[in-house]
């Protein structure tokens, strides 16, 4: 059976944990965590961004549909949507590549 997808390739039948991001608990977590960090990114570049359209509530560690790793607050992190679109994007292709 061939599962509807959305413009990324996504199926919301077989990843069912996408549904999670449009949740109130989800956009008032990312916020806590724009706000504990200071609006920085946390990458390195240490760049300042007060649009949140430009940040990225990113899990440190891919939660998998993991709930527990979803949404735990210790596992999130700010980045600048660049930084989360380039480099984290890349490390996370070599993980899943690796032997």
């Amino acid at each position: 059976m061939a599962f509807r997808r959305d413009e990324q390739g996504h199926s919301p039948q077989a990843e069912p944990w996408r549904g999670w991001y449009n949740l109130k608990r989800w956009k008032d977590l990312r916020l806590r965590v724009f706000e504990r960090d200071l609006f920085t990114c946390q990458c390195g570049c240490a760049r300042i961004e007060c649009d949140t359209s430009d940040l990225v509530c990113d899990h440190i560690e891919p939660h998998r549909g993991d709930p527990a790793l979803f949404w735990s607050e210790a596992n999130l992190q700010t980045l600048t949507k660049a930084c989360h679109d380039g480099w984290k994007q890349r490390l996370e292709r070599q993980r899943r590549l690796a032997p």
